[in-house]
């Protein structure tokens, strides 16, 4: 019954999380200066007392009476503001009258006017001589109760009375049906100050020196035998020149740091809350110690994958993870971009993205990810090896320092999240004759189907495997309950092998397409990358593996299923799976045991004869000093990859056979995603200033590296033309063809490009500048 109400707590907490609204993806004052005037003047006039000024009032009150003997009365107010203290070159990106109403009789509607005219006095100002103003409204407020702050949107009034200096706003009101209906505003000479009307303006400066680039485009046409007329276009680009000191607080990193860390200290915190009272219900022994170390295999690689997170913050890291962040905040966009494939990542995390923001998100959930991979790996080695708690942890921790986890978890989040489903999976194939085995299976087995398309192959040959094993042993029984639990993987392989044989025709599912590619042509070349790869990935775990080797027909089908995976294509390079690098990254999992196994009977070599004889005293000491030195190297290595950044790397990662600026190898820092950390806010301040400029006829080219950034920092009616990693120049001909007029391009200065290789920047002026990133503008 206990856990009934709390499996329906949780489930009711995630459903009110999930309704309660989403986070918006809006960078108001990312970057750019902010300014917040108060009114110089403000009175009201009342056509009923039309040569009474009422400027020196606490209050403005506004209505629009329209009585039955045909008398309109409309109270209007006026408002002054000085923007000299705005340099009349800026781009203003947003501006915000915020007034406190103080009164209504009943729900209304406020609407804001501009006037052209600011040479008003708030002294003398009566109905009489009041200025004119543009009666369509700029903006429109419905009010539904007193005492409230309302804010009006008045960005076009402030672009366009810029160049002034001075800016007159008029509020006016809805007609109103009884006498005592008026709005109640608190004026410039409201008692208390905070009542008082104020005006945000975020602004961008615009460069004193502006870099001026003309383009001329020149067309002929035939205007008679023997005769052409040709025209010319001249056009100016002004470049824009974003502020040097950059202060974020965007809404993408919707809490601050920390809340993360906090939250990662009471999760700890309710881990050990959670032993003490099992230890009150009566474990004891072997059982306690099992519990302390299951929860420590958690724990210690979430504390180890915290760190790039919390050095990091607020930024995201990872290639693929701003791809991430996009499913999360449009989850339909991002399945247009990627097909259908394996949802339940974005599933899982959604609920969590409306209430966190999708980068704090994606940050807790890799380090949740990452502790349930050691937790998952304890319980692998504890069920399906039966070793004791110790060498479990063991495992845990020397899988949890590897780099080649970390990669996996830098941005490979589907793939992470299949994994541990994976591992979780093959703990259960012992028990696969029982009940609950059975069902164990079947569930984690079409979990991994829904998480993650390498993950599955990996289950399905490791399943096929044990199944072999079981009937060469002649246990044919075991074989069938075992395949029959992973049925929906299996199920998926049969498909996906009819599909990529073209029986079936199921092509707008992604995840049954398989990756295939031929590397006949450069196959030497390919094989010779593969072997230096393989060699730098697993420099520490190579020598431990031969010393760690044990029979476990499980542990070996699954390290045969991955070795098969990531070299299929070395014995049949024609029809070889795709992206063998990452392939090779998940050979980790399974190498982790072998290696734990070899330091553990290294460290158990103490235990001889010998070393008894001679130093009997010092064994306690040795064992632990050994197994330190044997943890150190793999540390080092992991927390170099973790700390250091993109632009002094640690010497390891600085290596052209590892590090490659893509989601497809080893990055030489995790402190980077899809551009150097150094270059995201910059990236993000462009991309702001830009959506503010971009309109219907307008569309910005972006490489694979920018993809991300522009879904999330740009209106969704942007026009978006992503051009993978191919040449800008042939996609803004294209975009010319189809109509569009103001073609933009995101990249790095020139020649500081961080993906190779360089594109041609003929045919592009710049248009602004924020540190290394440039917005370009296509000059045909």
């Amino acid at each position: 019954m206990r856990r009934t109400v709390a499996i329906l707590t949780f489930l009711t907490m995630l459903l009110y999380i999930y309704f309660s609204g989403s986070v918006k993806i809006s960078c108001a004052g990312e970057g750019g200066q902010v300014v917040t005037l108060r009114p110089v003047a403000d009175a009201y006039v009342d056509p009923s007392s039309p040569d009474l000024n009422h400027g020196r009032e606490p209050n403005l009150l506004i209505r629009h009476l329209n009585l039955s003997y045909g008398v309109v009365i409309a109270q209007i107010a006026y408002l002054r503001f000085d923007l000299t203290k705005i340099p009349s070159k800026a781009l203003i990106k947003s501006a915000t009258l915020t007034v406190h109403v103080s009164w209504i009789a009943s729900p209304t509607k406020l609407h804001v006017h501009l006037s052209p005219d600011s040479s008003w006095d708030e002294y003398t100002l009566t109905w009489r001589n009041a200025p004119t103003y543009v009666e369509s409204p700029l903006y429109s407020v419905a009010l539904d109760k007193p005492m409230k702050f309302y804010a009006l949107d008045v960005s076009e009034a402030v672009k366009q009375s810029l160049p002034n200096g001075k800016l007159t706003l008029v509020l006016s009101s809805e007609e109103t049906p009884g006498v005592s209906d008026y709005i109640q505003i608190g004026s410039r000479e409201a008692p208390i100050e905070d009542h008082r009307p104020t005006l945000q303006i975020n602004y961008w400066i615009e460069a004193t020196s502006t870099v001026t680039s003309i383009t001329t485009a020149s067309t002929t046409t035939p205007t008679a035998p023997g005769a052409v007329e040709t025209k010319t276009e001249t056009r100016t680009i002004t470049l824009i020149e974003a502020p040097s000191t950059i202060q974020f607080t965007p809404a993408l990193h919707a809490q601050p740091a920390y809340i993360f860390i906090a939250g990662f200290i009471l999760g700890l915190g309710a881990m050990y809350a959670l032993s003490l009272w099992f230890k009150k219900r009566g474990a004891q022994g072997d059982s306690r110690q099992d519990l302390n170390l299951s929860l420590l295999a958690f724990a210690v690689p979430a504390a180890v994958r915290l760190i790039p997170e919390a050095i990091s913050y607020p930024y995201p890291i990872g290639y693929d993870t701003l791809m991430y962040a996009y499913a999360l905040v449009d989850f339909k966009g991002w399945l247009i971009l990627r097909g259908l494939v394996p949802p339940l990542l974005i599933l899982l995390l959604q609920p969590f993205s409306r209430l966190l923001g999708p980068f704090l998100t994606l940050k807790a959930g890799a380090v949740a990810m990452y502790g349930l991979m050691g937790s998952a790996t304890y319980t692998f080695a504890r069920r399906a090896l039966k070793w004791n708690a110790w060498e479990g942890f063991l495992a845990s921790l020397i899988l949890s320092l590897q780099f080649v986890s970390l990669r996996v978890s830098w941005d490979l989040h589907r793939n992470m999240l299949g994994m541990v489903l994976l591992i979780y999976a093959l703990s259960w194939v012992p028990e696969a004759s029982s009940r609950r085995g059975f069902t164990m299976i079947l569930l984690l087995s079409t979990m991994v189907l829904l998480a993650h398309e390498a993950s599955t192959g990996i289950l399905f040959f490791t399943i096929l495997l044990v199944a072999g094993l079981h009937c060469i042993k002649r246990r044919f029984r075991e074989a069938g309950r075992l395949m029959a639990a992973a049925s929906p993987v299996v199920t998926l392989a049969l498909i996906a092998s009819l599909v990529s044989l073209k029986v079936l025709n199921l092509s707008s599912i992604a995840w049954l397409q398989l990756p295939i590619r031929d590397y006949s042509r450069g196959y030497e070349a390919a094989l010779k990358e593969a072997g230096y790869t393989f060699l730098l990935i697993y420099p520490l775990l190579i020598p431990l593996i031969p010393i760690g080797m044990f029979r476990n027909g499980i542990l070996a089908s699954w390290t045969l299923a991955s070795l098969g995976m990531g070299f299929s294509w070395i014995i049949y390079p024609q029809l070889a799976l795709a992206n063998w690098s990452r392939l090779l990254f998940l050979l980790v999992y399974p190498f982790a045991f072998y290696a734990a196994k070899g330091a553990h009977r290294l460290v158990n070599l103490i235990e001889l004869e010998w070393f008894r004889l001679r130093m009997n005293r010092w064994i306690s000491l040795l064992k632990p000093l050994l197994l330190l030195t044997l943890i150190t190297p793999h540390a080092a290595l992991a927390w170099g990859f973790m700390t250091y950044s993109t632009e002094n790397p640690y010497p390891y990662f600085n290596n052209p056979y590892l590090w490659k600026p893509h989601g497809g190898a080893i990055p030489s820092s995790m402190l980077s995603n899809t551009a150097p950390l150094s270059d995201t806010p910059h990236i993000i301040q462009a991309l702001t200033i830009l959506n503010s400029e971009m309109d219907n006829s307008s569309a910005l080219l972006v490489h694979e590296a920018f993809l991300g950034y522009a879904h999330l920092y740009l209106d969704r009616d942007r026009n978006i033309i992503p051009y993978g990693k191919g040449k800008p120049v042939e996609a803004a001909k294209a975009a010319y063809k189809k109509g569009y007029r103001q073609i933009y391009l995101i990249w790095w200065s020139p020649g500081l490009g961080w993906h190779p290789p360089e594109p041609d920047l003929t045919h592009f002026a710049p248009r602004l500048r924020s540190g290394r990133i440039i917005i370009y503008l296509y000059t045909p």
